[in-house]
């Protein structure tokens, strides 16, 4: 099996006597002269006479090839290589495992996709053509695969990198510290993530699960301007040390659903104080995030710490069509906790930092911050409301009414008036998620209650203008 190889990188080379290296080609010899010749190349004359040789034409100089084996899991996740490939065409690279490559993505959104038959790679139309070890690639493969990087070691190991998103490639060929690689990109440095995994590079969050750097992967960055990311200082002959993979690799100890590791993500980060607020809260519990349809996208353990932490919502994979594995674009994002030690679950609200880009709608590359949480049983197994859900809120023409727990046939929602207390609308609740139109309705405040049987939630619902958002 391959997973034998973990995530180690096998390194090799071979140096090359001086012969020449062709496709075709032939030698002759006789009465003390020798002919040698190879397709496109001028005819190599040799001559002997006792201890004098005299060789006429062109000779191939000495060459040092080396190669760098990547394991590719299967799923999805980053690559790269310190090898400046001899044929850098990225269909030739993958030709070995290319009935088990889905896609491949490089840092400016071209893709080499076989199945579809398109690849933008390659030249035309590449910004650069080929695989190029400046850059870092995102993957998707249907199994686990090894691949070989063929050709000479990189010379420059300095990478040039935007401001914005890029995919930066490792140049190093052990393990590096991420403290020290990082450094260089003070202060324009925002974030560095793993690609299809939870640990991240956040200094203004104080979170530093990303400790180490691997070769063969890549990592997402975020800069506020650009710079260079300089591998010089790190071929160093002995590695850094392991990586902390176990975010990654911890087992699912809750009636939740495994999340996909998918190649996009929203990153939250959350308040150590955040988790103070938390009745109960101890090492061992879960902390999962779910899309609409309670699918779990995202979920970590508390390490049982006061600290800060992050967890990454995973958004739906759009290689496949007829399965939903994570989040859309703008949805909503809703929080649950579970307690294995007691079997309970609890709804989680949370408040988000406005001052960052995002809160709690899902975006790609979306950045949110947590600074308070509380938290209401769920009572898994049991019949009743627990909690309603409102989303979002504020909204202009529409909102989504999520019924926490489980509902009558007799749930009813009603609509009323802050401003005179009257009652506006009223529906009969045949599910858990219901779609609300409010286009209709004048800008202000609202009060949403629903009702099954003896359990009654009221809610807050702030109208804006149709105008809001545009």
């Amino acid at each position: 099996m391959l997973s034998s190889f973990g995530f180690a990188i096998v390194l090799m080379a071979q140096t090359l006597d001086q012969q020449v290296i062709a496709t075709a080609g032939n030698y002759s010899e006789a009465g003390g002269i020798s002919v040698s010749w190879t397709l496109g190349e001028c005819v190599i004359a040799t001559f002997g006479n006792d201890d004098i040789i005299l060789t006429q034409g062109f000779q191939q100089p000495l060459m040092t090839l080396t190669g760098q084996l990547l394991y590719i899991p299967a799923g999805w996740s980053g690559i790269s290589s310190w090898v400046d490939p001899t044929i850098s065409l990225a269909e030739h690279i993958f030709d070995p495992v290319v009935g088990h490559l889905i896609i491949l993505l490089n840092p400016f959104g071209q893709v080499y996709w076989p199945s579809q038959g398109i690849n933008q790679i390659d030249p035309p139309p590449a910004e650069e053509p080929g695989w190029v070890p400046h850059h870092g690639y995102i993957v998707k493969m249907d199994q686990e695969a090894l691949v070989l990087v063929e050709g000479t070691a990189e010379s420059d190991l300095s990478v040039d990198l935007p401001s914005g998103w890029y995919t930066i490639p490792v140049l190093a060929q052990n393990v590096v510290s991420s403290s020290d690689l990082f450094g260089q990109l003070d202060p324009h440095l925002v974030i560095v993530k793993e690609i299809a995994g939870n640990r991240i590079w956040w200094p203004a969050m104080g979170v530093f699960s990303l400790t180490t750097v691997e070769p063969g992967k890549s990592y997402q960055v975020l800069l506020t301007a650009t710079v260079a990311l300089d591998f010089t200082a790190f071929n160093a002959p002995e590695p850094v040390g392991p990586a902390n993979n176990e975010l990654n690799e911890f087992v699912n100890n809750t009636p939740w659903n495994d999340v996909e590791f998918t190649g996009t993500s929203h990153t939250i980060a959350i308040d150590k104080d955040a988790w103070s607020e938390l009745p109960g809260i101890g090492f061992g519990d879960y902390l999962g995030v779910f899309t609409q349809n309670g699918l779990c996208s995202g979920m970590i353990i508390y390490t049982g710490k006061r600290e800060p932490l992050s967890i990454t919502a995973f958004g739906d994979d759009f290689t496949t069509a007829s399965t939903v594995e994570g989040f859309t674009g703008n949805e909503y994002m809703s929080f649950r906790l579970y307690r294995p030690s007691t079997q309970e679950e609890f709804t989680i609200t949370a408040t988000f930092d406005p001052s960052l880009p995002n809160t709690d709608l899902y975006l790609g590359n979306g950045l949110s911050r947590i600074t308070h949480m509380s938290m209401m049983a769920t009572a898994i197994g049991e019949n009743g409301l627990n909690d309603v859900e409102i989303y979002p809120n504020p909204a202009c023409e529409s909102v989504m009414i999520k019924c926490i727990g489980n509902i009558s046939a007799d749930a009813i929602l009603a609509l009323y008036s802050m401003a005179s207390g009257k009652l506006i609308r009223e529906v009969r609740l045949e599910n858990n998620l219901t779609e609300l139109k409010i286009q209709d309705l004048a800008q202000g405040v609202y009060f949403i209650r629903i009702t099954d049987g003896q359990e009654i939630i009221i809610k807050k619902l702030i109208k804006h203008s149709n105008t809001f958002n545009n």
